[in-house]
């Protein structure tokens, strides 16, 4: 009896430790909602600089170009049309659900809108995505099944059930943590795969590049010795990056601002558009219960503090109150069971796929995600790619598309690009001696180079290079032959990566 009870308290702890791990404090995920809708309205800014050249017919990519080579899977409210005004408008419309997430107004609604909107402008200019934007899709993805608006949300304000949810546990929680965890360990197991990174060269390359370096960039970059230390740290850190859910408390409070304190180092010195950005807005449901504990009594003698936790009670007197009544109670029940269900299958499907892009199908001798199950991924654009600067660095991998490449290898004459890392400056440096580029001209035909002009109607694979990280764009063979799903290589990823490569460059 004595055993049997022991037993009883060991596992009871076991469940209490783990359901801890796994929770989010409702502050926490309130800073994650309004960072998430600000980032979307950033997003939205930048993209809008650009917004003739990537977004409509008269651009670099019409909807008939994008339509014969894309995923029928990949649905886009913006190829309803090409014309300027129509995509302003829809750029418009998801401000306003940024607006609203940010806020906590409305905020299942604000957030479905936004995911839905997020996922319409990448699937209609995939070719200026990058690790971020995968990033953001997925963090907003896992948010439509949280409670957003539970905390310092106008949602909040305006509730008339006056009692204060201060943790979520859930599945949709813990998938959220995890897909953070899931996105750094998949990027640690491509660097470990490599050689770079292990000899602590991969940021001293990364530097040398200098088309990633910005502000600080240049400066840090002449110091081999420190790059070297941020190497294996950083490596480290992403290998280890478990500990962000196994460590408890003011510990985890401490991983997570090592974490944030690197990123914003990637914002002030590499050029990765909003991916530290992303990133951080990604770390901060990983906040305790302890941290807010401590923090927020110290920051109520400011006034400037007092003057922003006013401001929900303000809008919430201000916006309309919104309700729905009279919902059925078997309505309700499968609204809570879907809420569990949903990011329990995707859950699942995730963890599989990421098995997948690292290659480890061949050890259970078959795809390890179901066809079937990889529709579901391609419609609800829950693929996601974490091979950034890895397995090793090179300006073949990250600072140019390997389509590129594969066009020297299968063209008459070989010439080299280089691309610009601003989105809405992603334009080609040539640098030949002469090319039959077709709707591309490159100028006259001395060494010096000179900025493509780039036809309206030009096919997307001869003027844009893709910043998506698949393993097809490591292929050197025509666009057309590009497959829907993930490929499968039957070899290690380190061979397979260095025979893609080295079969590109020749």
């Amino acid at each position: 009896m004595a055993l049997h009870n022991r037993l009883s308290t060991v596992r009871d702890r076991i469940s209490l430790a783990v359901r801890h791990r796994f929770e989010i404090d409702t502050r926490s995920l309130a800073v994650f909602r309004i960072a998430i809708g600000l980032l979307i309205l950033a997003d939205l800014v930048r993209r809008s600089r650009a917004l003739t050249a990537f977004y409509t017919d008269f651009g670099v990519l019409p909807r008939t170009a994008l339509i014969s080579r894309s995923d029928p899977l990949h649905l886009s409210l913006h190829t309803l049309s090409g014309d300027a005004w129509v995509q302003a408008v829809f750029f418009l419309i998801a401000g306003v659900f940024a607006v609203a997430l940010t806020i906590g107004y409305r905020t299942s609604a604000a957030t479905i809108g936004s995911w839905i909107f997020l996922v319409s402008l990448h699937n209609r200019m995939p070719e200026v995505l990058n690790g971020g934007d995968f990033l953001l899709r997925l963090l907003l993805f896992w948010a439509m099944f949280l409670p957003l608006g539970a905390s310092w949300a106008v949602d909040n304000q305006q509730a008339s059930n006056t009692q204060t949810r201060t943790a979520v546990r859930s599945v949709a929680a813990a998938a959220l943590l995890l897909q953070v965890v899931i996105m750094y360990s998949t990027n640690a197991a491509f660097k470990l795969s490599g050689d770079v990174w292990l000899q602590g060269k991969g940021l001293e390359y990364v530097f040398s590049l200098g088309q990633f370096t910005i502000l600080f960039g240049d400066v840090l970059g002449s110091y081999p010795a420190v790059l070297h230390g941020l190497d294996y740290l950083w490596l480290g850190m992403i290998t280890l990056s478990f500990l962000l859910i196994a460590l408890p408390g003011l510990w985890r409070t401490g991983f997570v601002f090592l974490f944030i304190s690197l990123h914003l180092g990637m914002l002030f010195t590499m050029r990765i558009d909003l991916f530290a950005l992303i990133s951080i807005a990604g770390l901060l449901p990983f906040l305790p219960a302890a941290f807010w504990d401590i923090v927020l009594p110290q920051l109520s003698h400011y006034r400037l503090s007092r003057a922003i936790g006013q401001w929900p009670q303000k809008l919430a007197g201000t916006l309309p109150v919104i309700t729905v009544s009279g919902v059925p109670s078997l309505l309700s029940r499968w609204k809570t069971r879907l809420g569990t269900g949903v990011p329990l299958f995707f859950l699942v499907l995730i963890v599989l796929w990421n098995i997948q892009v690292l290659g480890y199908s061949q050890v259970y001798g078959h795809d390890v995600v179901p066809e079937e199950a990889e529709s579901v991924i391609d419609l609800t654009r829950t693929d996601q790619y974490w091979n950034m600067f890895a397995p090793d660095p090179s300006p073949l991998m990250d600072g140019l598309s390997l389509r590129d490449y594969s066009k020297m290898a299968h063209g008459s004459t070989p010439f080299t690009v280089g691309l610009s890392a601003g989105i809405g400056r992603r334009i080609f440096q040539i640098r030949t001696r002469q090319h039959d580029g077709g709707n591309i001209s490159s100028g006259s035909g001395g060494t010096t180079p000179q900025t493509a002009v780039i036809s309206p109607t030009i096919s997307v694979d001869a003027g844009i290079a893709s910043m998506k990280p698949n393993w097809s764009m490591f292929q050197c063979t025509s666009w057309n032959s590009r497959r829907r799903s993930i490929p499968r290589p039957n070899r290690s990823i380190k061979s397979s990566w260095r025979t893609i490569t080295a079969s590109c460059r020749s």
